[in-house]
C-alpha cells in the first residue's frame, strides 16, 4: 500500500494498537471460531486509543506495519478481523470478505477487507479467482486455512 497523505500514516498508537489487536487476535483464533474472536476484538476496538477518527489508509497501513514487524506471522484472516474492527471503530464502513479457490490442485483460503468496493486490507495479485463465501460458509471447516 502506497502511503499518499499525511493523513494515511499511522500514528505510534495506532501501531500499538493494531499490534495488540492482532496479538490478542492470535491467541483467540486457536481456541475459537472466527466470528466469536470478531465479536470479541470489534468492542475492545471501539475502546482503544487513539480516541480520534483516523483515516482508512492510516489503519490499513498499521496493520500492515505490524504485519511485518510481528515476531509471529500473523494470517490474513487476523490482519482482516482487526483492519474491519479498527475501520469500523473509527467510523469507516469495511467488508470483510473470505474466499476460496483452488490452484493447481490445492485448496488455498483468503480473508480480506474491502470498503468502497476496493480493497483495503488483504490485496492479492489473483484476488479475482477466489469464490467469496457467506458467513454461513465459512464455517469452523475452513478457519485453519486462513
Amino acid at each position: 500500500m502506497n502511503i499518499q497523505s499525511e493523513t494515511d500514516r499511522p500514528s505510534r498508537t495506532l501501531i500499538a494498537t493494531a499490534a495488540v489487536l492482532l496479538s490478542s487476535t492470535r491467541l483467540l483464533l486457536p481456541v475459537l471460531r472466527w466470528d466469536a474472536t470478531r465479536r470479541i476484538v470489534e468492542p475492545v476496538a471501539a475502546r482503544a486509543p487513539p480516541f480520534r477518527q483516523v483515516a482508512p489508509g492510516a489503519i490499513a497501513a498499521a496493520v500492515e506495519a505490524v504485519h511485518r514487524r510481528a515476531p509471529f506471522s500473523p494470517t490474513c484472516l487476523m490482519k482482516a478481523i482487526v483492519g474491519k474492527a479498527l475501520l469500523e471503530a473509527n467510523g469507516h464502513r469495511a467488508e470483510l470478505k473470505l474466499g476460496v479457490t483452488r490452484k493447481h490442485g490445492e485448496f488455498h483460503a483468503h480473508a480480506w477487507i474491502e470498503r468502497d468496493g476496493s480493497v483495503l486490507i488483504g490485496e492479492l495479485d489473483d484476488l479475482a479467482e477466489y469464490r467469496i463465501l457467506t458467513e454461513r460458509d465459512a464455517d469452523r471447516r475452513f478457519q485453519s486455512l486462513f
